[in-house]
């Protein structure tokens, strides 16, 4: 369950009554494989009344990060681009996205609230079935 974390601060510098304001407790989002943070515009919009919004672009084409036989350079290049001066955000992806985030979160829980990820391609493999994915992978 998704606790609400809000603060709220008095704006005296305003003509007039003190206006209160509330900062948005900041939502990374991570696309899917094939896709762009801004193709999830519609999903993302109404959940900007609640959140601070922060869509990763493209994951997995930055030089410095490249794409292996796993997901991990690009996990590295998630934590690279969370936002640093908002604190642990709460971490959402879509299908790979889902994944890394999770990934991340593993690798440093300090900078989650939590992750929630969507529709996750998990694979539980074992025995003959590491072989084969190391084989065919």
């Amino acid at each position: 369950m998704l606790q609400r974390h809000e603060s709220t601060r008095v704006d005296t510098a305003s003509v007039g009554a003190p206006v209160a304001s509330q900062q948005k407790p900041p939502l990374v989002f991570a696309h899917a494989n094939g896709f762009t943070g801004r193709s999830y515009q519609s999903l993302l919009a109404p959940l900007s009344e609640r959140f601070a919004i922060h869509p990763l672009e493209q994951l997995g084409h930055h030089p410095r990060f490249p794409v292996g036989r796993n997901w991990l350079a690009l996990r590295d290049e998630l934590l690279s681009r969370l936002p640093e001066d908002v604190g642990p955000v709460i971490g959402v992806g879509h299908s790979m996205g889902g994944v890394l985030m999770a990934m991340a979160a593993e690798k440093a829980p300090e900078r989650f609230r939590c992750v929630v990820a969507m529709d996750p391609p998990l694979i539980r493999c074992t025995g003959h079935q590491t072989g084969q994915t190391h084989r065919y992978g």
